[in-house]
């Protein structure tokens, strides 16, 4: 059965995930997706960032997620919270993309978003300005399925 992505029953629960980022640094770990309310899920990240040099840091993260029919809003897990991205969905057949920018003070997060069919989605992030440049990339998987 073909996911929507479009229901929180699409997120809620366990996924693990794995990053790679353009300078050789990786992460891997396990996302959380809790149910809020009727239309919000709470995003939670735990794991390792793997530097290049070999040093390991563990990293943690939280969002909250709005999932509506056509869009998910990310927010930052902030009291009140404040928009990070809004994700407007494309149906390519095999899969359900989505585009979003993010302006962090002088610098840009360029991102996309890809739903595959398989409990599988991947989130690209380009981020270039004066303080950050660099690429990351994290495929997540359902766990348990």
């Amino acid at each position: 059965m073909r996911r929507k992505w479009s229901d929180l029953s699409d997120f809620i629960g366990t996924w693990e995930f794995d990053r790679e980022f353009d300078n050789g640094s990786k992460g891997t770990g396990i996302a959380v997706f809790v149910e809020q309310d009727s239309n919000m899920l709470e995003y939670i990240e735990n794991g390792a960032l793997i530097l290049k040099d070999g040093q390991t840091l563990k990293s943690s993260i939280r969002y909250y997620y709005k999932i509506q029919p056509k869009e998910i809003l990310v927010y930052f897990f902030e009291n009140p919270s404040r928009l990070f991205q809004r994700v407007e969905f494309e149906d390519m057949g095999e899969e359900i993309a989505g585009r979003a920018t993010h302006y962090c003070g002088n610098d840009i997060y360029c991102s996309e978003y890809k739903f595959l069919e398989n409990d599988t989605f991947q989130i690209i992030h380009k981020v270039h300005g004066p303080r950050k440049s660099y690429t990351s990339k994290t495929r997540f998987r359902r766990v348990g399925v």
